[in-house]
């Protein structure tokens, strides 16, 4: 019974050793992630709007958020138009990325913020630029015209309910306005 003791001493040690240094790593590079997130995000949206100089939340209450599956809404400063934070489920997870719009609910463009989509597969639709660009001009109250790419149909499908999803926002906030 001693010698069974001893190792699950041990092995407790080194795991309450191990998971303190976790924390502890995690405590000390938070803040640096968390401005590295930071700053990706306003630098794909200045890409979004490239003669902007800056962008202020809207709110919208977290209920409508929800309903539409957008998690922020940003206006350009100078009024240009709107950036929608969307994030739909994939195939290997979530699709973050940025729907931004017109004042008019023109659709400016649509820029992949991280996803976790297989390599070589679900990587043509988030890193495609031709995948991307073709939501470029399409109206918030159109969702028709959209080639899937072919082999990656759960990404794509993905990509395209996250768009709809800002469009369907957008066109409920600016019934209201």
């Amino acid at each position: 019974m001693k010698n069974l003791l001893k190792p699950v001493i041990v092995l407790t040690v080194i795991a309450f050793v191990c998971t303190a240094a976790l924390a502890g790593v995690n405590m000390l590079t938070k803040d640096v992630i968390a401005a590295a997130a930071a700053e990706k995000t306003a630098t794909t949206m200045r890409e979004l709007f490239p003669n902007e100089q800056g962008f202020e939340k809207v709110e919208v209450k977290e209920e409508l958020l929800k309903k539409h599956g957008v998690s922020a809404v940003s206006k350009a400063s100078s009024g240009a138009g709107f950036i929608y934070e969307v994030a739909p489920s994939g195939y290997g997870g979530e699709i973050a990325m940025m729907v931004a719009f017109s004042n008019e609910g023109e659709i400016l463009g649509v820029k992949v913020l991280s996803h976790e989509e297989t390599n070589g597969i679900g990587t043509r639709v988030v890193e495609s630029e031709d995948f991307l660009n073709q939501f470029k001009g399409k109206d918030a109250a159109t969702e028709a015209g959209i080639d899937a790419v072919s082999g990656a149909t759960i990404s794509s499908t993905a990509v395209v309910s996250g768009i709809n999803s800002a469009c369907n926002l957008y066109a409920e906030l600016s019934d209201g306005r």
